[in-house]
């Protein structure tokens, strides 16, 4: 993955870090697709990789444990690598509020 390749768009603005109890884990941020979600559907359809949603809300507390005990396990982002497109944004940013 390059950054800036089409099928890897630049990352987009969501929450800050700093507002997020446990922010996702950079192995994890690594493999979040920028962009639209259509970018990243394209891009599930073009490696043939299922695509994998996570909506996420500041206000609920399973979204940061989720960030420090799901999202920070190697198990998980080995499986994650190798057979997802991963697109995560909060509920609340313009994509994340789009998508719903």
């Amino acid at each position: 993955q390059q950054f800036g390749h089409p099928l890897n768009p630049p990352r987009v603005k969501d929450i800050p870090d700093a507002d997020w109890m446990f922010p996702l884990p950079s192995a994890a941020k690594k493999l979040n697709c920028g962009g639209e979600i259509a970018a990243a559907r394209q891009r599930a359809k073009e490696e043939q990789k299922w695509l994998l949603v996570n909506l996420q809300s500041v206000d609920i507390f399973d979204s940061h444990r989720m960030n420090r005990d799901v999202w920070s396990n190697d198990s998980i982002l080995s499986v994650l690598e190798s057979s997802f497109v991963f697109w995560q944004r909060s509920s609340s940013c313009e994509q994340g509020s789009n998508f719903l």
